[in-house]
């Protein structure tokens, strides 16, 4: 088996990754401006996307096409962003920067701050639940199962 270079393997997959995350965070009717301006500039943040790598190569794995993944993988995403959010604000570690960047309530104050972390937190299911096909989400049809009984 040859070896994997997974830094550069990462690096692809984050700037595919990026892009259908993009699509994920399109303006909502009634968000406004500058909480959108901030939610964005928290999950476009430089980063290695490792946790969404998992869920789309765990998706690979289990037989069925990457596309299936992205939901998923953006919803996990939106729970990592929210909990890197919500630990940098000044209730907590108080941090300024991360990855290099002035952290999202340093950049936009605490209160948007604070509601970009939430808007993260409710986005996951949003995520799952709009951009994954209706086969995906009833068990009943799926093709496997998980046994929770040891069985074979």
């Amino acid at each position: 088996m040859p070896a994997i270079d997974i830094a550069e393997t990462l690096k692809r997959f984050a700037g595919e990754f990026d892009s259908h995350l993009d699509g994920f965070l399109r303006a909502e009717a009634g968000v406004p401006a500058d909480l959108a301006e901030a939610v964005r500039y928290a999950a476009l943040a430089p980063g290695k996307r490792v946790r969404p790598f998992l869920v789309a190569r765990c998706c690979e794995l289990a037989g069925a096409r990457r596309a299936c993944a992205w939901a998923a993988a953006a919803a996990v995403e939106c729970v990592h962003a929210f909990s890197l959010v919500h630990d940098d604000l000044p209730a907590m570690d108080d941090d300024d920067l991360r990855r290099g960047q002035p952290t999202t309530h340093k950049k936009f104050g605490e209160a948007l701050g604070i509601l970009a972390g939430m808007r993260w937190w409710c986005g996951r299911s949003r995520s799952w639940r709009e951009n994954t096909p209706d086969r995906l989400l009833d068990p009943s049809r799926w093709s496997w199962r998980l046994r929770l009984d040891g069985g074979g």
